[in-house]
């Protein structure tokens, strides 16, 4: 981890200006990340929900009992609230449309927006370590409340005119 400094108005125009090709890369991951994340999470959400609507589950008796209204699960969000059977049901269906869909994944049963998700974070917290000598904000510090969102946000905007991640990495811009 990168040692915290107090940062200056001079050091931030430093980074803004001429930042070190190694944050500029990890902005370029760290951006394409993002859009493989988003664009898995919709992916798997689609499918999910397509899956528990042809599923037309109920919750689990055992959720009934603790006050949760006895209704159909809708949302992927909720499928924690199948029972033992509806649920290796609904994963073994999710898992046939992951692999009808192309979508591959590192580990089989793995789900696609998870492990994209674990990819971006490990690129944000990498972005946000590499950015301490200039905000003088451990990666550490960023862990309570909405830090690692804002910190990213923030170092992005600033390396916004330096990064081109379709150029890195080959990928068309759209038109």
């Amino acid at each position: 981890m990168n040692q915290a400094a107090k940062p200056d108005l001079a050091t931030i125009q430093r980074l803004s200006s001429n930042p070190p090709p190694e944050i500029v890369s990890l902005a370029e991951s760290l951006l394409v990340t993002m859009a493989m994340h988003q664009l898995k999470a919709e992916a798997v959400d689609a499918y999910a929900t397509e899956v528990l609507a042809s599923m037309q589950a109920k919750i689990a008796t055992k959720w009934v009992e603790l006050g949760v209204p006895d209704q159909l699960i809708l949302k992927p969000k909720d499928a924690f609230l199948l029972d033992d059977e509806q649920a290796a049901r609904y994963y073994a269906l999710c898992e046939e449309k992951r692999a009808a869909s192309g979508m591959t994944v590192d580990k089989e049963g793995n789900c696609p927006a998870l492990e994209a998700e674990s990819l971006f974070r490990a690129a944000r917290d990498a972005f946000i370590d590499a950015l301490t000598p200039f905000t003088g904000i451990t990666l550490d510090q960023t862990r309570l409340g909405a830090m690692h969102d804002k910190l990213m946000e923030w170092g992005l905007r600033i390396l916004s005119k330096h990064v081109a991640p379709h150029a890195r990495f080959g990928i068309p811009k759209a038109a």
